[in-house]
Parts: structure tokens; sequence; C-alpha cells
């Protein structure tokens, strides 16, 4: 069920803003297969954060503006392994 609540999540942030791409959507869903529907919220928020974080520091450091995409992935891989430490 985790898997589902996060793919479709995903799926509708990627469907309607067209911010980030099916991979990163295919890749919140099987996570979340794993961590189940107990550590899905935390996931979803850990993720966003570890989003808004990369965000932040590109745009302070000017390397990114802010009409620009920046890759996602990565920060939903580094919130998985996160909690796959620190909680399981």
């Amino acid at each position: 069920m985790g898997g589902v609540i996060a793919f479709a999540l995903f799926f509708v942030i990627s469907v309607f803003t067209g911010a980030m791409g099916m991979g990163d959507v295919k890749m919140a869903g099987a996570i979340g297969l794993f961590l189940g529907t107990m550590l899905i919220s935390k996931f979803i928020v850990c993720s966003f954060l570890m989003g808004a974080t990369v965000g932040s520091v590109l745009l302070i450091s000017k390397k990114k503006e802010r009409k620009d995409n920046f890759p996602f992935g990565p920060c939903i891989a580094v919130s998985a392994i996160y909690l796959f430490i620190t909680l399981l």
C-alpha cells in the first residue's frame, strides 16, 4: 500500500506541475513498497525537505536560477537511504 500511495502522490505532482519525470515517480513507488504504509509519510516529507534544501543551496550559490530544473531523483534516493539506516 505504501508503494501505491507514493506512486500516486508523485504521479499527481508530475502530471500537474511537470516538474519531475516518470523515473522519479517509479522510484518513489518502488521505495514505498519497501517502506510500507507506516513510513511512507516520513519518506515523502524527508524527500521534499531534501529537495528544498538542495534547491535553496543551488539558488544561494547562483548555480541555478529560479526557473531552472534540477534532478530530484538523488533527493529521493538519499531520503530513502536515510530512512533505511535510521528507522529500520
